[in-house]
């Protein structure tokens, strides 16, 4: 009786950690990373940042200094906001995917692309993506804490929520330069 007992025992122990792990990876992606939704307009917790997406749009240009920067497909913008909750950092990393499956990062020709940001500090500004002419759509953000090659190969946390663009600006666009927001704002 008592061999039984403990094969009945270890059988359903192999079937309770079955279901923890299927529970605790429903969230996660092939690389182990575990996703936290947000919307436009909320504060998440993304590892050591906070980070508030205020708005997404498109243009066909952008204004850098008087200079027009024309891309063959369009400039994605977000306008977002960031503070740490430990130490100073450079603000988070970011990335676009379209309903094709394509992945974007924020583009070098970016007459802005990185700032700093503090605890509990917030700075807000904004960034763009060179994307394909025929992206538009539901697109997919993603908000990393730490480099995305890092985030790929290890799993940590990072965010993600849906945006749908429909429209394109035919004004030449000038990025919001990063500012130092006051107690409070977002």
């Amino acid at each position: 009786m008592r061999p039984r007992l403990s094969l009945l025992l270890g059988v359903l122990l192999v079937l309770a950690a079955g279901v923890g792990v299927n529970a605790v990876t429903a969230g996660t992606e092939p690389s182990g990373s575990v996703s936290t939704r947000f919307a436009l307009g909320e504060d998440v917790r993304i590892g050591e940042f906070q980070v508030h997406v205020h708005d997404v749009r498109a243009a066909q240009t952008l204004d850098d200094d008087g200079v027009p920067l024309q891309t063959s497909g369009m400039w994605v913008i977000v306008d977002y906001s960031a503070a740490t909750t430990r130490e100073p950092a450079y603000s988070p990393g970011l990335g676009l995917r379209d309903s094709e499956g394509r992945t974007y990062a924020i583009s070098s020709r970016s007459p802005v692309s990185d700032w700093r940001v503090a605890p509990d500090t917030w700075t807000r500004g904004e960034v763009a993506f060179e994307v394909a002419a025929d992206a538009l759509g539901d697109l997919t953000l993603f908000v990393w804490a730490y480099p995305r090659t890092v985030a790929e190969d290890v799993p940590v946390g990072y965010g993600v929520t849906t945006i749908s663009l429909e429209e394109i600006s035919a004004d030449r666009v000038i990025l919001a330069e990063p500012e130092l927001l006051g107690e409070g704002e977002r």
